[in-house]
């Protein structure tokens, strides 16, 4: 009974500050990989890092982030994972084009955004 109702109150959330899911894709867009992560910045900065890449399959290296979302409550965020791993190849990419029609990789902007946050932060 305690159990409960620490799960039910751990479920309202949020756990983490926020947690991110994903899609990644290879230069040809072959593959388009789901993932979460809670570290959207570290996981940007692996995706434009050779070194520090994530994934060495080398179908999917090197990759791309095209799309992301960013969730409060972790539950949230594996639930919609656990939703969008289930999509067909079409209705992936048709997220993808909704909101990324040039399937740019986002990563960049994601680091550069997080450079003028960090100089802003100590400039004051």
């Amino acid at each position: 009974m305690v159990i409960e109702t620490q799960w039910n109150e751990l479920s309202k959330g949020p756990v983490y500050p926020s947690k991110y899911l994903y899609f990644i894709t290879n230069s040809n867009r072959s593959a388009i990989i789901v993932g979460l992560t809670d570290d959207i910045y570290i996981f940007a900065k692996s995706c434009r890092n050779e070194h520090d890449n994530l994934f060495s399959h080398e179908e999917i290296s090197p990759f791309r982030l095209v799309y992301f979302e960013e969730y409060a409550d972790v539950f949230q965020a594996k639930d919609r994972y656990r939703f969008v791993s289930k999509w067909t190849r079409a209705q992936k990419e048709k997220m993808i084009r909704l909101f990324n029609q040039e399937w740019t990789d986002l990563s960049e902007a994601i680091i550069m955004e997080e450079m003028v946050k960090e100089l802003t932060e100590t400039i004051h």
